[in-house]
């Protein structure tokens, strides 16, 4: 009982809110053309080059850097 009460309040909560709305105003036009562009698969101009070059230089820079470690030998100790 307890858990088709809890459904039904989850459900009813569920349904109950309302639905969020952008408060930033779109330029209509700007969101056709873009809609429009990527239906047509027309998103890259065909005078665009294509670069090679790294986008984060650190990419290539040693992330992790391993310092060799000084072996320590324990010596016997000499009782006379």
């Amino acid at each position: 009982m307890k858990k088709l009460l809890l459904s039904a309040l989850v459900l009813l909560s569920a349904c109950s809110t309302p639905s969020q709305q952008s408060s930033v105003p779109l330029d209509m036009k700007a969101v056709q053309e873009y809609q429009h562009k990527i239906r047509t698969g027309n998103t890259v101009s065909p005078t665009a080059k294509e670069d090679n070059k790294d986008l984060n230089h650190s990419d290539r820079a040693v992330k992790v850097r391993v310092y060799p470690q000084r072996m320590v030998y324990p010596m016997p100790i000499m009782v006379f």
